[in-house]
């Protein structure tokens, strides 16, 4: 049993930065792709909005679809910023990670620069 906490704890040493690094990379991924699909959405549900407006004819069925468009387009509003806000989160966490051990931050932008392109 000792011998194989010795190596986990040995294989988590020697390969935790990268590891490390490849979870952080990951998670910044993740949250700019969902955000830049509520941003497309929204995009979108602006689009259809200003249509309507152009083409109202004060028709009850087309002022209730008007306001669940904006309704939409409030929700996608605002799931952009709670994601906006969890990136910047990260990025300060990643930031101080990167003060505290300045090496992970050298490897960070390496494995950045060099291999996410």
């Amino acid at each position: 049993m000792k011998r194989s906490y010795d190596s986990i704890v040995k294989y988590f040493k020697t390969y935790h930065t990268p590891i490390l690094i490849v979870c952080l990379s990951l998670l910044v991924l993740s949250v700019s792709v969902q955000m830049f699909n509520y941003q497309t959405k929204c995009e979108k549900l602006q689009k259809e909005i200003s249509t309507m407006q152009k083409n109202s004819l004060d028709f009850p069925k087309l002022q209730k679809d008007l306001d669940s468009l904006k309704f939409a387009n409030d929700s996608c509003v605002n799931e952009i910023f709670m994601l906006n806000t969890e990136l910047t989160r990260h990025e300060i966490t990643r930031d101080e990670i990167f003060m505290k051990y300045p090496k992970i931050g050298d490897e960070y932008y390496f494995f950045l620069t060099h291999y996410t392109e």
